[in-house]
Formats: C-alpha cells, structure tokens, sequence
C-alpha cells in the first residue's frame, strides 16, 4: 500500500474558490471607463456599428444600456463584442440595474448576459445573439447556462419538480447533479441553482473558462453552475471566440470589465471518479495521475466539497510537495468510505485540485450498497449516471422492461458491426451478478460457433468482484479488443445459470430480451464516438447490469 498524507479538505455544499495571482499585473482592463475602444457595437434592426438611438452611453466609468431612452420607447435588443479573441481566461466585472424596464420585456424580469467563445459576431441564432455560450444575468437566474447554439456537458436536478424557476432544473454534480449533454438545435436554458444576487447595488461576475475543456460561473464569489466540453453544433470542440455583453430591455450598468488570460490548468486522468462499496466487503479506493502540462509550478491543495464530502477522502503520497512542478505528474489516491449505517445510493461529491483558476475539478461519485445481490443491488440508471453517462435507460427502478424491442435511449438491435478497420474494444464497466467467472464470447450473425473475448474474474482475489463498478478481466487488463471482421455480429455472456445472447435467437432465452444496447456519446465526462452499452441480464428481472460493457469502434447493425 502507498503511504499518504491527509489533506485537510474543505466540505461544504458552497464554497468561495482561492484564485492564484489575483493581484497580479497579468489583468488587463477591457472597458477604458471613457469609450468604447476595443468593443464593436450590434443592435437590432440597424447596421453593425451603429447606435442611432443612443441606448449605450459611458456615465461614471461604466456601460450604461438604457441611460437616455425614453420609457414609452422600445428597448431593442443588443450586444458589445470584444474585438479580441480569447480561449483560456478569466474574466471579472461588475454590474448593476437601473429603474426602467422596456418593452418588448416592460412586465418581465431585468434580464442581460455575458457570451463567451463567439466564433462570428455575424452569425447569428435567435435575434440579435450571435451563436455563443451564455453567462445569463437576470433577476434571481445569474449564473445560469444558456447554450445559443452550442453544445456542452452540464448536470441536471434528479427532482426537477421540486426545483422551481426559469428553465430546466440544474444541480452541480458535487451536489449529486446528474449528467446531461445540451444539444438542442436553437437554445438550451439550465437553471434553478441557489440564488447568489442581489436586486440592489453592485454583483460581481466571474467566469473561468479554459477553452473547451471547462466553464465555472460565479456570481459575487459563488460558483453558479459548471460546464465541461464545449462543442459547436457539429460538435467540434469550441475553444475560443469573443466575448460579448447583452443589453436586452432593462436599465443596467457595466463597470470595472477586466481579464487575465491563463495558461493550462492541471489536467486530470479523468474528470470523473466512480467507485462503489458493499457493506463488510473490499473497500473502495483508487489512485488518480494528475499532470502540470504549464511552465509554472502549481500548488496542489486538495479541497472536498458537495452534499456528501464526508464519505469521500483525497490524499497525496507520503513526502510529497506542495505544489506539482512544470510537467510534473503525481497520483492522488481517493477513497469511498461509507459506514455500516449509510444507506444504499449514489453519493456525490466535488474535489478541487489547486487554484481555481490554474487547478482542476474532479466529480467523485459513490455507489453503496448495504449488502450483496438481489434487491441490494443498483439500477441500472444509477450506475450511468455515476459513470457520467447522459442516459435515459428505461426508468429509475431496478426492473426494467423485458418486453419492450427498446427501452429509454437504447436501440431495437441484436446486432453490432465494426465502425472502422480497428479492433473493437471492451471494457467492463459494472457487474452485479451471483459470483463465479463469466467468459464474453462473440459470433458471426447466424453463426452459432462462438469466439472467446475475455472473462471476468471470479470473487476468489477480490471479494466484491461480482458486486462492483469496473470488475476486472481475469488477466487484469481494463479492457480487452478482438476483430470481428466487417460483418455483423453478436455478443454472449456465459454464466453459471446459461448463456445470455444479445441476440435472443441464438439461444432459448429465459425473457424477450436478455441484453440491452444504448448508444451513448460520453463517457466518465469524456466524449466517445461509435461506442455502446450493452447490458446484460442473467435471470427475468430485467436490470440489465448483471454485465455491463462498454463496447467501442462499433454501431448498431441496421441490417
């Protein structure tokens, strides 16, 4: 075992991040206070760079929308936009309302907005916003994510109906948000967060973007909400643009504007960490690399937070430093640790490596169990949803239907074909099944010979090895590959109770449907392409988990 040294975390649901160098001369100011150099002007109705109705003026420093226009005339719509471009940065100001509220939102909520990563002010997508991702600043909503045409990974309320408010019902992942890639074709509104503005006097806004990798939104020294992996519409990673602030029908003030470009942050393994744990058995622990790709040390506190901190712990190696050199990696080792007393669910929490500008963050998720199979066992929706999987699987509950030629997202098919001349990859993902080995074979379409692809260990080394997320190939490899060839093909789990056929003609199967494929696009918060679950089920109840695989370089077969 590696020795360690706790860290002293931080757990809390809300926490107020330390920033790195946030004094220093690397801030450069973006609004002059005097007039708008660097900045080009878009409103509604009138050509770029014009203003006829002077609705944006400079008084006392700041960017006044709304100072001089009359109450009985029409608020239009519209936006500045840097003439720089910027991809990692930070970005500060402040702002307040004014008394007047306009038409065509004279009876609405005082709504505004920052837009990042603006690829062309031109190119537009609802009115006058130019395709972007938005910072919504509104009455009661600031911080909120409107995605303007782009897409990106964020997390949403598990109980959205007791989540009141504007838009879909988000919750931070370290508060046990559930993931949820936003692709709608026009415009995406997540929001219901906790409220961190105020009516009155001046709000701070900050956003922390680091390309396409990562967006935190904080509203006077709150973080709001979190967005990973942002994408344009053809889902092509969007790693920079222009920044752009709205002025959309109500009185507001823009002052003390500034940004300070970043290098890259520390770039974990992964953004996700999932383990589980079944009472009186292994216990549940991990080790994940962190990397310094910048030219700068960077210090590595380590901080917990979200609803369930407690049951999670993050330690570095015995010895080591306190900050991670330039190009240095280390391994933090992370351990779940619920008591005989937690009760069996997903449990959340959020871990923090280094500044919050310059570090990085972790979702850390939990599977508890208070004792082995049957009934004691996860759904199938709670495994995907710790492994940062967008997936609606066919409802909440343990059973699942049996009947049905498809259920939630997953597709009606027997078969998959190879995407590409590569070999296809699997890797197991989540077992709850009676214990003892089961072999992974694959065979042709109306073939009956089947081919070996590996077997997942029995219990005898690892006493939870047929009860948990990530159970082992008897060689210990992660994943195993084989070639199919170009032709259709099916899979088979062997097990000690019969064969489970993903295609229920192979074999007599004791239901309709034995095994489950559910396309899925992310995976532990990273994107895949061409890749599938399939999940299996050994007896009638239809959980679909007793294997569960992740299969790549595959689609479905439409033949």
């Amino acid at each position: 075992m590696v020795k360690s040294q706790k860290i002293a975390l931080t757990a809390c649901s809300i926490i107020s991040l330390n920033l790195s160098h946030a004094q220093d001369e690397n801030w450069k100011q973006l609004f002059n206070g005097r007039n708008l150099d660097g900045w080009s002007i878009a409103i509604e109705n009138t050509p770029v760079g014009t203003d006829p109705k002077k609705l944006i003026s400079i008084r006392d420093e700041a960017v006044h929308m709304y100072a001089d226009t009359p109450l009985d005339q029409r608020g239009d719509f519209g936006v500045i936009v840097t003439n720089e471009r910027y991809s990692r940065f930070h970005l500060d100001f402040e702002y307040a309302w004014g008394p007047k509220k306009l038409e065509p939102r004279k009876d609405m909520l005082r709504d505004a907005g920052l837009l990042y990563h603006i690829a062309d002010p031109n190119k537009r997508t609802w009115g006058i916003w130019p395709v972007s991702m938005e910072y919504q600043i509104q009455e009661g909503d600031v911080g909120d994510l409107v995605f303007l045409k782009v897409r990106g990974l964020t997390w949403m309320h598990p109980d959205p109906n007791n989540s009141p408010g504007q838009g879909e019902a988000g919750l931070q992942p370290e508060a046990g948000g559930t993931p949820l890639f936003c692709n709608q074709q026009d415009h995406h509104y997540v929001g219901r967060y906790p409220v961190y503005d105020k009516l009155e006097g001046w709000n701070r806004v900050e956003a922390i973007v680091h390309g396409s990798e990562s967006a935190v939104h904080l509203v006077n020294g709150k973080i709001r909400s979190r967005l990973f992996r942002i994408t344009d519409d053809a889902m092509k990673p969007l790693s920079e643009g222009h920044i752009g602030l709205q002025l959309e029908g109500a009185e507001i003030k823009y002052r003390n504007i500034r940004i300070r470009k970043l290098a890259a942050p520390l770039s974990p393994a992964t953004r996700y960490v999932a383990l589980s744990q079944v009472r009186g058995l292994a216990p549940a622990s991990t080790e994940l690399e962190i990397n310094n790709p910048s030219s700068e040390p960077i210090a590595l506190d380590l901080s917990l937070t979200g609803s369930d901190s407690q049951l999670f712990q993050a330690t570095l190696p015995a010895g080591a430093p306190t900050t991670l050199a330039p190009q240095g990696k280390i391994r933090i080792r992370i351990d779940f640790k619920p008591s005989n007393t937690t009760p069996p669910a997903r449990y959340s929490t959020g871990l923090q490596i280094g500044p919050a500008d310059l570090g990085t963050f972790v979702v850390l998720q939990g599977i508890s169990l208070a004792a082995p199979e049957g009934d004691n066992e996860p759904p199938l929706q709670r495994i995907t949803d710790a492994l940062g999987i967008p997936l609606d699987v066919g409802g909440g509950g343990l059973h699942l239907n049996t009947k049905a030629p498809k259920i939630g997202a997953g597709v009606a098919a027997n078969s998959l074909v190879r995407a590409s001349d590569a070999p296809v990859r699997v890797t197991p993902l989540a077992r709850f099944s009676p214990p003892g080995e089961i072999p992974l074979r694959w065979h042709s379409r109306g073939d009956a010979t089947r081919k070996p692809i590996a077997t997942l260990a029995d219990s005898s080394k690892k006493s939870d090895a047929h009860q948990c997320l990530f159970p082992h190939w008897i060689d210990g490899k992660p994943s195993a590959t084989f070639d199919p060839g170009s032709e259709p093909f099916s899979l088979v789990a062997e097990t000690a109770h019969g064969a489970i056929p993903l295609d229920p003609s192979h074999t007599q199967p004791k239901v309709d449907h034995p095994a489950r494929i559910f396309p899925i696009h992310t995976f532990l918060g990273n994107p895949v392409t061409n890749a599938v679950l399939v999940g299996f089920e050994e007896a009638t109840n239809g959980d679909y988990q007793d294997a569960l695989f992740l299969i790549e370089n595959v689609r479905p077969s439409d033949d």
